[in-house]
């Protein structure tokens, strides 16, 4: 759901160290640079933009700072999205 506070982190398609992994399980980026599925629905994703969840499941969208509560940012993005649904390298940074 939008501005979800309950999200961990990211799903990691290429991560560089395993913590307890295990059948079923997937790869969560707590901290570091990784790609993200964003969507613009709440607008074009620009360099340096918060990002926050998305009302699409799995997917990270841009957050004004003002409609931001503690628990709700995933991370920082490090590229800018126009339109649509795709990937960019955010900084995860959980806060």
């Amino acid at each position: 759901k939008k501005f979800d506070a309950c999200v961990a982190g990211v799903i990691s398609g290429d991560p560089k160290l395993y913590m307890g992994p295990g059948k079923g399980k997937m790869p969560l980026a707590l901290a570091g640079i990784v790609k993200c599925k964003v969507s613009a629905e709440n607008g074009k994703i620009q360099r340096g933009d918060l990002l926050v969840s998305s009302g699409s499941a799995g997917y990270a969208m841009r957050a004004d700072s003002k409609d931001v509560l503690p628990g709700m940012i995933v991370g920082k993005a490090l590229e800018g999205f126009e339109k649509g649904k795709g990937k960019i390298f955010i900084l995860v940074n959980k806060q």
